[in-house]
Formats: C-alpha cells, structure tokens, sequence
C-alpha cells in the first residue's frame, strides 16, 4: 500500500510539472537561432523587439502525459480552446516628499483565438500550436526610465469548457515605433529662426522673436544703455531621423560688462502624469490616498554639449553639430489605434520631447540665466513604412500530425529535449 502511494504522488507531481503550457515568441534582432530554444522563456534574455505594426509569430506548447487522469483530465476526447492576450501598460512611479505618486493604465490589449472548440486527443506527447498576430499601428515605444515605463507583454492559456484554465508566464517584449516626419506639418520642414534680447540693466527681459526680426540690435537703434544680450538660434529644420546630423547655427552678442559661457545642448524631455498619490503620516498612522493629477519632467542631455566662452563686448558666430543616437520617437500629437484595439482612448502617460537649448550663464548669474528651446521632431523621413500581412499559414486541422506534435518525450524536469 505504501508503495502504491508513493507511486502516485510521484506521478501527481510529474503531472504537475508537465501539465504546463509554453509560450514562445521569435525575436527580431537579426540574429539566428535553434528553432527549438525557447529564448524569451530563460532567464537572463534579452526581450524581443519588434517594430510598431509588424508580425509575431510564435507557437504555443502544450504537454499532455500518460497520467491525465491525475490532473482532472479525463482520457477521452474534450474541447478547449487555445489563445494568446498581447497588451501594452503605462506605469508612472516617483516619490516627493511625503507623497508617492503612480498610476497604471493599460491602453492596449487584443486576444487572438488559435484553436477554438477542438476535440483533441489525450497523448503522451507534446503539441505545438502555431500563431501569427499583427500588432496595431502607432503605438508607443518601450521606455523604462526610473520615473515610469511603456512595456509590451503576452501570454497564453488553455481553457476548457468545464471552467479549467492553464496559463503561461507573461512574457515581455520591447516595442519600437517610427514617427513619420513626412506626415507632420510643413512648418516643422521649414527654416527654424528664433531671436531674442535680454537686458541686464533692470532685471526686464524682451523675449518676442518678432520684435528683434530684421532688427539691428546695436544701442543706438534699441535705444537702451542698460547692459544686454542678444542671441540668435537657427536651424535648417525642426524634424530630423536618426542617423541624421543637427546643424545649430548660433550667434551670440555680448553686451555685457563680464565674459558670459555659452552652451548649446541637445535635451530629451519625458513628462510623466500619475492621477493618484499615497501619503506617508508616520509610524503607526495609516497613510492618506489623494485622487489629483500631478505631472513630473525630468531632463537629460543627448549629446556632450558644445560650450563657449565669450568675452566682453564681442560677437561670435559658429556652428553646432550633433549626431542623433538611437532614440524614443517624438510623442506624437494623437495615436493611430483602432477603437477595437485601443482599450482607453486617452492622453499618454509618458510623453517625450526633444529641444535643441541656447543657454547662456554669466559670472554674477548663479546658474543658467538666458535659455531658449527649440523644439524638434524625431522620428524617420522614410514615408514608405514596411508593409506586414499575415501570411497564409493556418492551424492544421490534424494536430496528431507530425508538423504539430513532437514525439520526443520530456525529461524528468518537463522541458524539451534538444535535437
């Protein structure tokens, strides 16, 4: 009897071990791979990558043994019903103070059905499940930065008709979105000029380009003798790919009684919303919850900033070049989704910008003093996006065939045997 037992609580665990369900997805990273590892299911991987509107494929895994009938099985035929759920999640999270503000809001999700009341057979073997899903268009790029993060997940499960549902672990990939600088207005394709004055002598400061345009800016036509700035930012214009190189035009005059240090930068800006926040009241007080919305920027050069020193009195004129790395798009102004697949139309938690900044400090300033942005659009001037359809392939009727089902056994600890 006491052998009986342990038997079956030996087999009560293999069934535990392999009643499972894998899911695998390919990667898109222009490297090769065995077909038969399952890569986003390691530890230690990197995500899959894949463009905004592209094709996934992958399959699901489903291992049915000998002793079914120890998971609530029965050995004859029944229905299930295999899927795979992609989504998309903001997720904003910093502290200030005694507040901790956060917000999550999922704004993406669409289940696709593989297999749908099918009969199949309870067979010691483990069964494939082939699956192509088209993501939408326009959605956000992956972004994780310590204040909030876009991620992309997807997971699968078997359910069947009694209610008995087996899941996979979420499996998590990156997404990346190309902003099409060709859609955007012709006035981000044209000439950027911004000009702008500064007077020193009563802390007053003009700051209107249309007043200083075509101006002469010497004293005698301003009429003022208080010290004062004059600067001029320009660029060819305000939307560029990566790869591409800025070109910043700038021109500084120097009015001033001491030698002022001017920087030009290259600034990423991300602007994250959370609508909820959680107040810390001491020890032993349970904390305080606040429905408000509260936005949070934080600031980053791309590129080493061009710095230059300029003396008092004089006017200086030079160039500027900075190569655009790798980078998030521009936030658009509005997204592309569908209303079946957009799950709440709403504005973006998390939203990036990019400035091309003059800033300049002086001696008797403490800190920057004289900034201006200019904002621009980062994204790909190719307007001839990848067409993606989804191909022909279909789930074969036969899953017993030998294209669907793998004959090898798995080993003691549930995973599959190289080949």
């Amino acid at each position: 009897m006491e052998t009986d037992f342990r038997e079956c609580s030996r087999q009560l665990y293999q069934a535990n071990v392999f009643r499972k369900l894998d899911l695998i997805l390919q990667r898109n990273d222009g490297l090769e791979y065995d077909e038969n590892c399952c890569l986003p299911c390691l530890p230690g991987c990197r995500k899959p990558v894949y463009e905004s509107g592209q094709v996934i494929t992958g399959c699901l895994l489903k291992m049915f043994d000998l002793i079914a009938e120890y998971c609530r099985y029965q050995l004859e035929d029944f229905n299930v019903r295999f899927s795979v759920t992609f989504g998309g999640r903001y997720e904003t999270s910093w502290t200030e103070g005694t507040l901790h503000w956060g917000s999550s809001r999922i704004f993406f999700s669409e289940c696709t059905t593989i297999i749908k009341d099918r009969n199949i057979e309870l067979e010691p073997k483990w069964y494939r499940f082939d699956f192509e899903y088209q993501l939408p268009q326009g959605l956000p790029s992956s972004v994780k930065e310590p204040e909030g993060k876009v991620t992309y997940y997807s997971f699968g499960s078997v359910r069947r008709l009694d209610g008995l549902e087996i899941g996979t672990h979420d499996i998590h990939f990156n997404v990346q979105t190309q902003l099409d600088l060709d859609l955007l207005p012709a006035i981000f394709h044209e000439p950027a000029h911004r000009k702008r004055l500064k007077i020193y002598g009563n802390n007053s400061e003009l700051s209107s380009e249309q007043e200083l345009s075509g101006e002469s800016t010497d004293q005698g036509s301003i009429g003022l003798q208080d010290p004062y700035l004059v600067a001029t930012l320009c660029l060819s214009s305000r939307a560029f790919a990566i790869g591409q190189h800025v070109i910043a035009e700038v021109t500084v005059e120097n009015h001033l009684l001491e030698n002022i240090l001017c920087s030009v930068k290259f600034e990423q800006i991300f602007t994250f919303e959370a609508h909820a926040a959680r107040e810390y009241c001491g020890r032993g007080r349970p904390p305080l919850y606040l429905s408000q919305i509260h936005t949070k920027a934080t600031r980053k050069n791309v590129c080493k900033p061009s710095v230059v020193r300029l003396a008092s009195g004089s006017i200086e004129a030079y160039n500027c070049l900075f190569e655009i790395p790798k980078l998030p798009p521009s936030t658009p102004e509005r997204y592309f989704l569908s209303k079946a697949k957009l799950a709440r139309q709403r504005e973006p938690l998390i939203r990036t910008k990019y400035y091309i900044t003059l800033a300049i400090s002086t001696v008797s300033a403490d800190g920057e003093d004289f900034v201006m942005p200019l904002e621009v659009k980062i994204g790909t001037c190719d307007s001839m996006t990848r067409e993606t359809t989804l191909t022909t392939n279909s789930i074969r009727e036969d899953m017993t065939s030998d294209s669907a089902i793998w004959d090898a056994a798995p080993d003691s600890e549930g995973t599959i045997p190289e080949t």
